[in-house]
C-alpha cells in the first residue's frame, strides 16, 4: 500500500471510529484501538517513518497533557490512596500475567517478564481521553485515578529498568543531571524569564487555532476562556465553530477586541 493510500485509509478509519463512538456512547480512544487492530490485520500495512514520528509525537503530547491534569496539591494530600491504587494496579496484573506466560504459555523467563510488564501498565492515552470525555478529569475521583495511573506507569518504567537494563558508568551522570533538572528548573525559571523574557529575542505565539466543538466526542471547549488568555498576550484566536449537533454555532467575539473568530457552519 502506498503512503498516500495508507493516509487515506487511516483518515477514513478515524472518521468511522469517531462516528461509532458517538452512536454507541463508548470512548473514541477504545474504538480507535479496536479499529487499528482490525486495519492492521485486514490490510498489508507497512508503517512509514512519518507515521512513526506522528505516533511518537502524539504519544508524548498526550502524556504531557495527562501530566498537566495531575492535581499536585491533591496528590500531596492523598498520596497514600494514589500510591496504593497505582501499586496494586501494577503488581496484580504483573504477577498474574507473568505466571500465565511462564507456566501456561511455556514462555521463557525474559519473555514472561516482558508479557507481565506489558499487561500491567496503564495507557495514559486511553485513561486521559476517557476522563476528559466524561468530565471526570475535573472531579476528585478523576484526579485520583490520573495520579494512580502515573504511579502505575512509573512502576512499569522501574520494572523495565531493573529487569532489562544493565547498569554502566553512564547511569550515574544521567541520574545526577535528571535530579538537577527536576529540582533546579522550578527555581531557575522565574529568574530566567524575568531576565530574558519580554525581549525581541523571545519567541512569541501570535496566532492560535482552536475548535468550539470536538466532533469525535461532542465536548464543547471553553473558547471564551481561551480567548481571554489570547487577549492578555495580544494573540489572534481563530475558532472553527462547527457544532456537530445542530450544524450551527454561536460565538460572540465582540467583547474581546484582539480576537479574530472564524465562524463556520455545517450543512
Amino acid at each position: 500500500m502506498s503512503e498516500l493510500g495508507l493516509a487515506a485509509l487511516l483518515a477514513v478509519t478515524i472518521l468511522l471510529a469517531s462516528m461509532v463512538s458517538i452512536e454507541i456512547g463508548l470512548s473514541v480512544a477504545l474504538i480507535e484501538l479496536a479499529a487499528g487492530v482490525a486495519v492492521g490485520n485486514l490490510f498489508t500495512v507497512t508503517v512509514p517513518d512519518w507515521l512513526s514520528f506522528v505516533g511518537t509525537f502524539a504519544g508524548v503530547m498526550l502524556t504531557f497533557l495527562a501530566g498537566a491534569e495531575v492535581d499536585v496539591p491533591q496528590f500531596r494530600r492523598e498520596w497514600q490512596a494514589s500510591i496504593s491504587i497505582g501499586a496494586v494496579s501494577f503488581a496484580a496484573p504483573f504477577v498474574v500475567a507473568l505466571g500465565a506466560c511462564y507456566w501456561l504459555a511455556g514462555w521463557n523467563r525474559d519473555q514472561a517478564e516482558i508479557g507481565g510488564l506489558a499487561l500491567s501498565t496503564t495507557s495514559l492515552a486511553v485513561v486521559y481521553a476517557v476522563l476528559v470525555e466524561t468530565g471526570l478529569n475535573r472531579s476528585v475521583i478523576g484526579k485520583r485515578i490520573m495520579s494512580a495511573t502515573f504511579v502505575t506507569d512509573i512502576l512499569t518504567v522501574i520494572g523495565l529498568s531493573v529487569l532489562f537494563i544493565t547498569p554502566n558508568i553512564w547511569v550515574i551522570p544521567f541520574a545526577a543531571v535528571s535530579v538537577a533538572f527536576i529540582w533546579g528548573l522550578p527555581k531557575a525559571s522565574p529568574w530566567f524569564f524575568g531576565r530574558y523574557g519580554d525581549r525581541v529575542i523571545e519567541p512569541e505565539i501570535k496566532l492560535v487555532f482552536a475548535t468550539l466543538s470536538e466532533t469525535s466526542t461532542g465536548v464543547v471547549h471553553d473558547v471564551r476562556a481561551i480567548a481571554e488568555v489570547c487577549a492578555r498576550h495580544d494573540a489572534i484566536l481563530t475558532i472553527d465553530a462547527i457544532d456537530p449537533k445542530s450544524g450551527t454555532a454561536e460565538f460572540k467575539a465582540s467583547a474581546i477586541r484582539p480576537v479574530s473568530a472564524n465562524l463556520a457552519s455545517a450543512a
